[in-house]
């Protein structure tokens, strides 16, 4: 199966490749803080449907990556130490824009 990242490296005689990549549907359930993805889904489309909500997924540092796939362990992302990884957590994130101040 394969709907974003690496092809395959090596031609298998008899083998089956699906590609999920036009399964993209994302339904956001705001109040749970939760977000129900199809196979395909980049984390690109997940940050722009959580984002209304202020919500925001614990994504790792490429977001055209495969949101499932990172999800069961095919990445890891730079947030990972400071929040845990995506299955070790439940659901969307509060969004809080960054504050900027000054040194000196």
């Amino acid at each position: 199966m394969q709907a974003t990242g690496h092809g395959p490296t090596v031609a298998v005689d008899g083998g089956l490749l699906i590609n999920t990549g036009r399964m993209t549907a994302i339904d956001v359930e705001s109040v749970n803080r939760s977000a129900r993805l199809q196979a395909g889904t980049q984390w690109t489309q997940v940050i722009e449907a959580a984002a209304p909500f202020g919500l925001a997924p614990l994504s790792g540092s490429a977001p055209s990556v495969g949101a499932i796939s990172y999800s069961l362990g095919g990445g890891i992302g730079s947030s990972v130490a400071a929040s845990g990884s995506v299955p070790t957590t439940s659901g969307l994130s509060r969004w809080s824009p960054p504050t900027v101040s000054s040194v000196g």
